[in-house]
């Protein structure tokens, strides 16, 4: 996986193509207060709790109300190690006892 920089938001996002999707997208991971972090792009959205890689996933709609009807998902290695790195797994949020 590889971390990219958008030039138009400054904003870093990692592609990716997860579960039964047909072509990669591009993912913007945004941090939570309870420790897990949504991944969104312009189809999907999803949350990874980043010490499990477990989360859930709706490839169906990209909204927060899609959260809602997103399935249980196992998160690929590479992937959560790309969104720790593109969110900054450093800062006070991210810091679990033992690190990652």
């Amino acid at each position: 996986m590889t971390i990219s920089l958008s030039n138009i938001t400054k904003c870093r996002y990692v592609p990716a193509k997860l579960g039964g999707m047909r072509k990669p997208q591009t993912f913007f991971p945004h941090r939570t207060s309870n420790g897990t972090v949504v991944v969104q792009s312009d189809k999907s959205i999803g949350t990874i709790d980043l010490v499990t890689g477990a989360g859930k996933l709706n490839t169906k709609g990209c909204y927060f109300v899609h959260l809602a009807a997103a399935q249980p998902f196992q998160f690929p290695p590479e992937f959560v190690e790309a969104v720790k790195q593109a969110i900054g797994v450093f800062d006070s949020l991210s810091t679990v006892e033992g690190g990652f």
